[in-house]
């Protein structure tokens, strides 16, 4: 009886330690989870934030070329 005893200590004891084991992975595996969808969502808003600028500053150009174009065409049709 006390060998039986210690041996369901002992699987007690193992058993434990494997509820640890299996809780740490779980953590483990969140934590990842958690750090990978933060990093892609700073990469998601850092890549849409370059967009947006590039595309500000494309339109900006366009808008600049357009309205000096259409300046300079008002300005030459005024003059002859």
């Amino acid at each position: 009886m006390a060998n039986g005893k210690a041996e369901v200590s002992v699987s007690g004891a193992g058993s434990t330690p494997t509820i640890l084991v299996v809780l740490v992975v779980i953590v483990v595996i969140v934590v990842v989870v958690v750090v990978v969808v933060v990093v892609v969502v700073v990469v998601v808003v850092v890549v849409v934030v370059i967009v947006i600028v590039v595309v500000v500053k494309v339109v900006a150009v366009v808008a600049r070329t357009i309205i000096k174009n259409f300046t300079s065409m008002f300005l030459f049709r005024l003059t002859f």
